[in-house]
């Protein structure tokens, strides 16, 4: 298999209310609708205080470098719940500060084996008040967690499907305001390469336009 490059791929749907991870899982937004956000970061951190009323999903392949029995913990603002191959192994319904590991769910001891990949999702429900996550692990015997290496984490496998450009959701025709002038931003426009290759567009248009370096 090829995995692509290190990170985790981070996706958002806004307007739902409620601070449990059941209310963003059952809502018609997240069940029927694609992300409103998604974005690459390089791990299973963020801390912020920018928006309310939203859900996300953090998910990546992780690769341990080292065999051995592991415990995960996961903590957030508001409620969080961290899954494994699928299995959900640990949660919390409340809030907890970051990366405060007393106050975290916990996973029970789990084997891994180096070298073999595993997929690792991490999913928050912010409600209201700063947003933020973390996630950490330990081997078995270890006093501390700490956060899982960012060389361990990788955006996702590889295969004939995700080895395309993604791009991010937007519209295909953008009807430019009659009165706007040159210099108006009026359309934003994203994508993503999981094995890092350099994208380029072609945007056809019936008027002048400009296109600078964050897409828009």
């Amino acid at each position: 298999y090829l995995l692509s490059n290190n990170g985790v791929k981070e996706e958002r749907w806004n307007d739902i209310n409620g601070s449990l991870v059941s209310d963003f899982l059952n809502s018609s937004h997240y069940q029927n609708d694609a992300p409103d956000e998604i974005k690459i970061v390089k791990d299973f951190n963020m801390n912020e205080d920018i928006v309310d009323n939203f859900g996300q999903i953090m998910s990546a392949v992780l690769k341990p470098s080292i065999s051995g029995k592991y415990i995960f913990a996961i903590v957030g603002d508001d409620g969080t719940q961290l899954n494994l191959n699928g299995e959900k192994i640990a949660y919390k319904k409340g809030w907890g500060s970051y990366q405060k590991w007393d106050s975290a769910g916990v996973s029970s001891p789990i084997s891994l084996n180096a070298g073999e990949i595993y997929s690792i999702d991490a999913i928050l429900k912010e409600h209201g008040g700063a947003e933020q996550v973390s996630v950490g692990w330990k081997m078995v015997g270890e006093d501390t967690f700490k956060p899982i290496p960012e060389s361990e984490l990788f955006i996702e496998k590889l295969d004939s499907q995700n080895i395309k450009p993604q791009f991010n959701p937007h519209s295909t025709l953008f009807e430019i305001p009659s009165a706007s002038a040159m210099g108006d931003k009026v359309a934003t426009v994203g994508a993503f390469d999981s094995q890092g290759d350099t994208l380029s567009y072609k945007i056809i248009g019936s008027v002048p336009f400009g296109i600078d370096n964050n897409g828009t």
